[in-house]
């Protein structure tokens, strides 16, 4: 039998989930216009309550946690121009004429709008229409520590849809594992955003298959670190360092054959052991000539520099210590060899690089960027300094500074380009003074900041052609001279042709 409730209405009673204020009295309407209200509220978008609130207090202290938050919803629901416009306007609540200066208070949030407008400009313009979702991008760009570390990492060269693509595929694979590989899987993202070119271009034919996806490749370098068993211990390995581990350009299969195969540690032999084809080189085959270029095969046939370095380079890689190959043009032509990584301190860049051919600089390839980068220049992307606290904030106010310039406030550019980097670390106003022009870090800048003083020898001067290895067994000759030991059963110098194409 169906119930009636008809006599339920006509008794005055409510029906049943309707709230009635009539029933409840002033109290309950009051009430139930709060509980109105309050879904009202609940149903406005994450990204309006955020802009809305930045745009209500925005020097407020509960406020500063907001701009990363902001990033993260604008990149959600793609709303990249409002969320622009509300930051500049924030710069423009502080600084009202182009001549103001910011107090230090106010620098904090400054500095937490210019991180925000940048990476919201380079995410609008680098992966346009792309998917984005929330909670990679929180772990990615959620606090204020993460966006600025992900600001210095980037460049122009980046690709921004590659970079993310490959970070929210790590992100799902590992869940219990991403906190604590951070850094390796910004690298994976650095490196593999784009297509791997190979290492060098003699290899006798196309280059390897890359069908390893990017989650087995994680996997392989995560496991190596976790068990220990790598060349250089993760911790002290930097986002930057681990970019010169992780582009192996390779099958796995050869990284598993090469730390099966070759013994860790003393990475200069492995440039030596690989036997020099003077046959070939008289036959002017430049190109690999014995069929699949792989590393057992080039121990097996031998090869020349190229060969070697290329070897070196992967087995060192294989085993996490950072390496690159490099090309340079000396007395005698082209050459090839390679540098690596000896500690978290010091790099060893002359394995190979024989010092009868005078090669004035080498010339490798970034693998973040696939752009040159010298030999000098290697140590200031990798010394240590580049990532603490000091040279953060530097660059930290050198993006201030081109966001403020940008906006038209040229004086307070100008007091953070100059005055504020020069007291917070001496020697790199002129990195800032070209990251704000887009040039990057000045060479002459990052070469005096890379190069660490050394005491002079024992006999008065340096020997900077010669490997340090041989340093130690050097020989006086005479008044003020040294000359290394020639090492049994290997070459001293190149071939009176070197087979590598110019650089």
């Amino acid at each position: 039998m169906a119930h009636d409730n008809k006599p339920c209405l006509a008794a005055g009673r409510p029906r049943r989930g309707l709230p009635s204020w009539r029933a409840a009295g002033l109290a309950g309407a009051v009430a139930l216009l709060l509980n109105l209200a309050g879904q009202a509220g609940a149903a406005e978008p994450r990204f309006d309550q955020v802009l809305r609130r930045l745009q209500q207090a925005p020097k407020a202290q509960d406020a500063q946690p907001l701009y990363a938050e902001l990033v993260v919803e604008a990149f959600v629901e793609r709303r990249f121009e409002p969320a622009l416009d509300t930051l500049a306007g924030v710069v423009g609540t502080v600084l009202t004429s182009p001549r103001d200066v910011p107090t230090e208070g106010e620098m904090p949030m400054l500095l937490r709008a210019a991180d925000a407008l940048l990476i919201l400009v380079q995410a609008r313009d680098g992966a346009p229409g792309q998917a984005l979702r929330r909670e990679p991008l929180a772990w990615l760009l959620g606090r204020d520590d993460d966006l600025e570390e992900v600001l210095d990492l980037l460049t122009a060269e980046d690709d921004w849809g590659g970079f993310y693509s490959v970070v929210e595929a790590l992100f799902d694979h590992d869940p219990a594992g991403r906190d604590e590989y951070r850094r390796l899987i910004l690298a994976l993202a650095l490196v593999w955003d784009q297509p791997r070119p190979p290492l060098h271009p003699q290899m006798g034919g196309p280059p390897p298959r890359l069908d390893d996806p990017i989650t087995a490749r994680y996997d392989d370098f995560r496991d190596l670190f976790a068990r220990r068993r790598s060349g250089l211990p993760y911790r002290r390995l930097s986002v930057t360092a681990l970019t010169q581990v992780v582009d192996t350009p390779v099958p796995l299969s050869e990284l598993r054959w090469a730390r099966e195969e070759v013994r860790p540690g003393r990475w200069d032999r492995n440039f030596f052991e690989i036997r020099y084809d003077e046959a070939r080189l008289q036959r002017a085959a430049y190109q690999w000539p014995h069929g699949a270029y792989t590393l057992a095969a080039i121990r097996e046939q031998g090869g020349i520099c190229v060969d070697q370095a290329y070897f070196a380079v992967l087995a060192a890689r294989a085993w996490g210590v950072p390496a690159l190959l490099f090309v340079g043009e000396g007395r005698r032509g082209p050459h090839a060899w390679f540098g690596f990584m000896k500690t978290p301190e010091n790099w060893e860049m002359d394995v190979g690089r024989y010092a009868y051919d005078k090669y004035p600089v080498g010339v490798a390839t970034n693998p973040q960027t696939n752009q040159p980068l010298t030999d000098h220049e290697v140590g200031f992307l990798c010394d240590r300094a580049l990532h603490d606290e000091a040279y953060s904030a530097v660059a930290r106010l050198g993006r201030l500074a081109m966001v403020l310039q940008q906006l038209g406030f040229d004086t307070a550019a100008e007091r953070h380009r100059r005055g504020k980097a020069r007291r917070t670390l001496p020697g790199v106003v002129t990195a800032v003074r070209a990251a704000l022009a887009g040039a990057g870090p000045a060479p002459r800048d990052c070469r005096r900041l890379a190069r660490p003083r050394r005491p002079p020898g024992p006999t008065g001067h340096r020997l900077p052609g010669v490997p340090r290895y041989r340093r130690r067994h050097r020989r006086p000759t005479g008044r003020g001279t040294a000359t290394p030991r020639r090492y049994r059963g290997r070459r001293t110098h190149p071939p009176p042709q070197c087979p590598h194409p110019r650089p």
